[in-house]
């Protein structure tokens, strides 16, 4: 009931209201000439402007007087232009770190690389592949029992001497360091050059004759 109590006295109140302003614009326009605009044509002239006056134009009846707003003294328009903006530079916080930290772990960095290089150098060269020999060719092997030479298919030593008939034929290596011969009489684990002591060795190789 209160609600409905407030908005009659508002109707009332906004009726009041135009009615005292047609009162006023009677009043004014029958001694004062004032701006008057069509609304339709968009018309505008200074007359003694009466209601229910047409637009000397179109013939419109939007033909109304405009109403000038008017602002206070006490109430200035803030000038937007004179506004300042505070800019406050971004600052970025990075970790401190020191020169002797930051100069440790690149050397660290830095001898970890090395080292790698060399294990995958050493690494390469003691498990290099030696390529077999082709299919006409086979081992040389050096007989200990006549010191004779002969080429025969790769077999596991002593092979069969093609001279004397006796096992005690043993493969004659090829150190590819040195490019020395030897025959390799001790069966260690890693074969070496007895020249040079690399491990970087191979069966010398030759053609087998076509009798065999």
């Amino acid at each position: 009931m209160a609600e409905d109590v407030k908005t009659q006295n508002n109707r009332q109140g906004t009726e009041q209201t135009d009615k005292q302003f047609v009162m006023q614009v009677k009043h004014t326009s029958a001694t004062k000439k004032i701006d008057v605009r069509c609304h339709k044509c968009g018309e505008q002239e200074h007359i003694c402007w009466k209601p229910g006056m047409l637009c000397p134009i179109c013939g419109s009846n939007a033909f109304e007087p405009i109403i000038k707003v008017e602002l206070s003294e006490s109430e200035p328009i803030e000038d937007t232009s004179k506004v300042q903006i505070n800019k406050q530079p971004i600052q970025l916080k990075l970790p401190k770190f020191s020169l002797y930290k930051i100069c440790t772990v690149g050397s660290l960095i830095i001898m970890i690389l090395v080292w790698g290089r060399i294990g995958w150098f050493i690494f390469q060269e003691t498990h290099k592949k030696i390529p077999g020999p082709p299919p006409d060719y086979g081992w040389r092997y050096a007989c200990t029992h006549c010191d004779h030479r002969f080429v025969d298919k790769p077999l596991i030593p002593p092979a069969r001497c093609t001279l004397c008939g006796q096992k005690t034929g043993y493969v004659i290596y090829r150190c590819i360091k040195c490019n020395k011969t030897f025959v390799l009489l001790k069966k260690d684990k890693v074969p070496q050059c007895t020249h040079c002591n690399s491990t970087l060795i191979k069966p010398a190789q030759a053609r087998i004759p076509s009798g065999k």
